[in-house]
This record gives structure tokens, C-alpha cells and sequence, in this order.
């Protein structure tokens, strides 16, 4: 079934010969005697065409669209090798009957905007927490739960807000770095004597941003690493005299290091996907991602690096990460609603133990083309199992 959409009035028809419905709502396409060269590939049964994905994103202060623009192409040029249909919108684009939203035709690879119905699903891109701390986003998800919308990926992820339900569930918590939000003086200088090395992290941030390791010696002499320098202090109150009132500000984390394997000299961590399907939680690949200069952060746009996963590869660990990635899935569905895919960030120490460092909601494109591929491939096909159209 080919679908078409008709450039001077703005209106969508299909090649059959009878209105079919789609979306979640009870709208329909017409069938028409009437082509476009904005055609798309559908899937039809029971007199409907579909599936209908909605894909939200943000908007910038100059109006223009925000987020992973060449994920949005992909899924749309994916959808269409097994037919359906994608569009994106912002939270500025909704009424109580429909939603005005924005898509890509991949064959002229061109943007058009048109009106449709409540799709299907939701895939949250949001790519901020403010706009999902906002009255807009709270009304959509209500909004959501009453026309019995299935949102996928709920929200991002709060750091402490995540350790703080993971050490409960035995199976996760061996695997997690000592915790703790950064609130006083105190509770820093004796976790910070007792562990000698810590990470000190901003809750909501991600991708390594804002990330600085502290250091104490045994005299009591304190060292901080940031991204693009490192400070020394005679004591752990000049330390606190010039931080504290930094990171009692916003909300911070304190973690503990832990030494993790190296490989050319660097400490390294393993970046890994992994998307729901019929076998429930799956790992759709790993990547490698060297420490940069300051042995800080593993985040490329830190100064981190790739990385080939099969030099390092050992199919022991590697079932083990499996099984972990499968009881976090679980978890993270069971605390924030279904999540249908989520990126991991874990090292290894010399025992070859594995370590939880980081989860993240709203994966950014892999470097490694064969994993990104996978990727897209996944989410396009869940986009089908959601929806019932596989």
C-alpha cells in the first residue's frame, strides 16, 4: 500500500479505493485516483495502514526543530523498507484532536509539515531534561494515558535517583561504584579519606560534562582534575574553600574511582546498546572508548577515542554484560515506565569485574557504523512489535 502526500494542499491519500484509518485516533486517508512524488511505503490490514510513529523532539529559541536530526532521517528511510510512517513534533505541536508535525521524504530528502492524527507510539527524543520538567510535557503524558498511547523511554535518567533504586536489586548493586550525593563538608573528607580517589559528578548531566576526579594523599594534600586543567591544594579545607559552595549549588554526586583495565596506556571503558525485542532486553554491540589526556572521561566529545571491541573481546565477560544489560532493562522499566532502549557505560578492573558507571536514556549515534546500523534496524523493528504490525 503506497501512501501520498500531496505537496500544494497539504493532505495525505493512499492508493487503494476506500478511506483506510491509521493513527491511534479514528481518522482516516482517503483513497484517491491521485499520485505524488512524496510516496511512502505502508503496511495495511484490518482496513487500517500503518504503523503511524511519532517521534518528539524540542524546539530552539529561533523555532527551529531540536535533536538527532540524522536519527530522524534514518528511522523514516528504515520504516520504509518494511513500510510505515514517522513524524516528529514538539510539545508546541499538540491539540486535544491531533498533532502538527514535521517529516522526511527520503527520496527527495526533503521536510514537509502536515496535520495527523495521535500515532501509535511515542519515541521521546526530548533532548533536555528543563523541557521535561515543563507543564507541556506532564499534559502529554496525561494526554498520552488517556487515549492509551504507549510512550517509549519515559524520561532521562537521574544519576542518583538510578543507584539509589539499582542497589536494592542484588543482582545490580555488586556491580555498582560506591554512591552518595554530595551534600556537606564533612561526609566528602571522610569518603574521600577512606576511598583516596573519587569522581565528582553533576546529577543531570551526561557524556562525561562537568565530571572532575579528586585526589588525597596520605598528608592530607589534595589534587583536582578537570577537563582541561588540574589544581593542587595544600588541604582538604582550601580544597572545600574553593569548590563547596560549586558543588552545593546544584546537585552533585560523589563516587568512588575504580581502577579499571588499560590498553595502550589508557584506562577504558565499554559503551554498549541495547533494545527490547521479542527475547526482551538485547545487546545490540559494544564499542571501546579509550580515557583522554587527563584519564578523566571516556566520552569522544571529551577527548576520549575508539577503540576495536574484538582486540579486547572475551566471550565470558561478554555473557556476563548480557545478562546485566537484560536486569537493567527490567529494572529501569519496572522504576520509570518501558524503556525500550538505553546505552550503558561500564569498565572492567584487573579481576575482570564489571562495573556499572552510567545509563543513558537518549543514546547519541554510535561512531562504529555496524552498531549504529543495528540500532536503527532494532528500534524500527520494535517500532513494529509495539504497534503489532510485525
Amino acid at each position: 500500500m503506497m501512501l501520498y502526500f500531496h505537496e500544494t494542499s497539504h493532505y495525505f491519500s493512499h492508493s487503494g479505493d476506500h478511506p483506510l484509518f491509521w493513527g491511534n485516533n479514528e481518522d482516516f486517508v482517503e483513497g484517491r485516483n491521485e499520485t505524488s512524488r512524496f510516496d511512502f511505503k505502508m503496511c495495511e490490514k484490518n482496513n487500517r495502514i500503518g504503523p503511524l510513529i511519532g517521534i518528539i523532539a524540542g524546539r530552539n529559541n529561533a523555532g527551529l526543530l531540536t535533536g538527532n536530526g540524522p536519527l530522524f532521517r534514518h528511522i523514516q528511510a528504515e520504516l520504509q523498507e518494511i513500510g510505515g510512517f514517522s513524524f516528529v513534533f514538539t510539545l508546541d505541536d499538540l491539540s486535544p484532536h491531533g498533532i502538527h508535525g514535521y517529516f522526511h521524504h527520503p527520496a527527495t530528502d526533503t521536510w514537509h509539515e502536515a496535520d495527523f492524527p495521535y500515532p501509535e507510539i511515542i519515541y521521546n527524543r526530548l533532548p533536555s531534561r528543563k523541557a521535561e520538567d515543563s507543564d507541556g510535557f506532564h499534559q502529554l503524558v496525561k494526554t498520552l494515558k488517556e487515549k492509551e498511547v504507549p510512550f517509549f523511554n519515559p524520561c532521562f535518567i537521574n544519576k542518583l535517583d538510578m543507584y539509589e533504586s539499582f542497589k536494592n536489586i542484588p543482582s545490580i548493586a555488586e556491580h555498582l561504584p560506591f554512591t552518595a550525593p554530595l551534600l556537606e563538608k564533612n561526609a566528602l573528607f571522610l569518603l574521600l579519606e577512606e576511598k583516596r580517589n573519587l569522581y565528582i559528578k553533576p546529577v543531570k548531566q551526561s557524556q562525561g560534562k562537568g565530571i572532575t576526579l579528586l585526589s588525597m594523599d596520605q598528608e592530607g594534600k589534595c589534587r583536582l582534575v578537570k577537563e582541561k586543567d588540574t589544581s593542587f591544594f595544600a588541604s582538604f579545607d582550601s580544597l572545600w574553600e574553593s569548590q563547596g559552595e560549586k558543588w552545593l549549588a546544584v546537585p552533585y554526586l560523589m563516587q568512588e574511582m575504580i581502577h579499571t583495565k588499560k590498553v595502550e596506556g589508557k584506562k577504558y571503558d565499554l559503551r554498549g546498546h541495547v533494545h527490547f525485542g521479542k527475547k526482551g532486553y538485547t545487546l545490540t554491540g559494544i564499542g571501546v572508548r579509550l580515557a583522554n589526556r587527563q584519564q578523566l572521561t571516556t566520552h569522544m566529545k571529551r577527548g576520549g577515542s575508539l577503540y576495536p571491541y574484538q582486540s579486547i573481546r572475551d566471550p565470558a565477560v561478554e555473557k556476563e554484560i548480557k545478562a546485566l544489560a537484560k536486569q537493567c532493562g527490567k529494572a529501569l522499566t519496572d522504576h520509570y515506565g518501558f524503556f525500550g532502549e538505553f546505552t550503558f557505560d561500564i569498565g572492567l578492573d584487573e579481576r575482570d569485574k564489571i562495573w556499572l558507571f552510567e545509563l543513558n536514556s537518549k543514546p547519541m549515534s554510535f561512531d562504529e557504523e555496524e552498531i549504529e546500523l543495528k540500532k536503527r534496524s532494532s528500534l524500527v523493528r520494535l517500532f513494529h512489535q509495539l504497534t503489532r504490525w510485525d
